[in-house]
């Protein structure tokens, strides 16, 4: 029982925290997978154009 009061008195300390603390992490995870992101429209963006011509090359 003493460990419930502990964590709801935590939450209620906590509770105007949160948002920030979610906001922060959320823009970690953006951060680290910029670069991820980056490469799939790179790659999307490549595949969509189209192939040059085979042909001779002078």
């Amino acid at each position: 029982m003493t460990e419930t009061m502990a964590l709801l008195s935590l939450i209620a300390t906590l509770k105007g925290h949160i948002m920030v603390f979610t906001f922060l992490w959320l823009g970690g995870i953006l951060l680290c997978a910029a670069p991820y992101l980056w490469a799939l429209c790179r790659a999307a963006r490549d595949s969509a154009r189209p192939l040059p011509p085979r042909g001779r090359q002078k």
